[in-house]
Order: C-alpha cells, then sequence, then structure tokens
C-alpha cells in the first residue's frame, strides 16, 4: 500500500514540475499582455484612456497574440507576434502616422514586408472619414442619425477598401469603398442590393 501512494506523489511531483516548468517558459519566451497592450497603444498613437481591449489571448500553439480592441466606436483587430511584439495585422489603419508606412514601404527584406501591418503597405488616398461621408451621403444619413457597427479598413483582393455597416431606421446597411478613389465597390441595405 505505501509503494502506491509513493506513485501517486511521485505522478503529483512530476505534474506539479511540468505545470511550473510551461509556466516559466510562457513568461520568460512571450511578452506579457500589458507589453502587448502597450504595443497596440503606441500603434494607434491615442490617449490610452480612449481605447478599450475587448480580449487579449495569447494563442501559444500559433505564437501570437490576438486582440481586439474598440477606439472612436469602431471595433479593430490585431495579431502581434508573441516572442517579439512585432504587428503582424491589424485592420487599423493610422492615417496621421504617414512615416511607419512609408518605412515600412522602404524595408528591402520582402518577408517582413508580407508579415508587417498588412493595411500599412498602401497609402490610402482618402482617410477613414472621408469614405465615411461617401457612404453617408449615398444613403443620405448623418452620423448622429445612425448606429455606426463597423467602420475599418483591409486589403480586398490585393486593394484597400473601407468596410462600413451601421443600422439607421432599423435597417443594416453595408458598404465597402475603394480606399484609393471613393468609388463604392459594394453596397447592400438589409440584404438587398
Amino acid at each position: 500500500m505505501k509503494t502506491i501512494w509513493k506513485v501517486i506523489i511521485a505522478v503529483i511531483i512530476i505534474i506539479v514540475l511540468i505545470v511550473i516548468g510551461f509556466i516559466i517558459y510562457i513568461n520568460t519566451a512571450f511578452i506579457s499582455k500589458e507589453e502587448a497592450q502597450n504595443i497596440v497603444i503606441r500603434d494607434i498613437n491615442q490617449n490610452a484612456n480612449d481605447i478599450y481591449f475587448e480580449s487579449t489571448e495569447l494563442e501559444i500553439d500559433e505564437g501570437q497574440y490576438d486582440i481586439s480592441v474598440y477606439y472612436n466606436n469602431t471595433e479593430y483587430e490585431y495579431k502581434l507576434d508573441a516572442k517579439n511584439g512585432r504587428i503582424i495585422y491589424t485592420d487599423y489603419v493610422n492615417s496621421n502616422n504617414q512615416n511607419n508606412t512609408q518605412n515600412n514601404q522602404g524595408t528591402n527584406n520582402q518577408s517582413d514586408n508580407q508579415t508587417n501591418n498588412q493595411t500599412n503597405n498602401q497609402t490610402p488616398s482618402i482617410t477613414l472619414e472621408e469614405a465615411k461621408k461617401i457612404a453617408f451621403d449615398h444613403a443620405k444619413v448623418t452620423e448622429q442619425d445612425i448606429n455606426l457597427k463597423k467602420a475599418h479598413s483591409e486589403m480586398d483582393d490585393g486593394q484597400m477598401v473601407y468596410e462600413f455597416e451601421f443600422i439607421y431606421n432599423n435597417k443594416e446597411y453595408d458598404y465597402k469603398i475603394n480606399a484609393n478613389n471613393g468609388n463604392i465597390i459594394s453596397f447592400e441595405q438589409d440584404g438587398h442590393r
């Protein structure tokens, strides 16, 4: 009977050591959640009190942080390399920070260019606010009239576009606008084009 207890205690000790080793590995191999959030705050380049983090999750198997953040009533997505904090992807475009865009375009290492902030590979000709105005003018609404659900940029078939989703008079509107020329690529109202 004493032998069984010794085996059980040995197994428990081994499990505890494995768990402790795993925790130490995560704490030393990856940046902390707070460091990841600070990188996002620096990228958005606004007051931290104006930014709300909905979720910050460490995906250990992918070696990255998946972060959902709200800024200016819009949800944005970030993916950060969990080891060095480099931004792998974001749908946030900081139109006030032209230096970052130019620095990303001037990088000689093509693999770095492909994994850097994907939306910064192209500089939009129109801002998010200008694209919003195009959508609102087309829908014959003002920003005060609507409930804005989504407003962000993303790459779509190699070109940067702005996507908007809003509610007006109990109807849902979806817009996709070309970020280079302001043309409406697609428009839906309550599922009807």
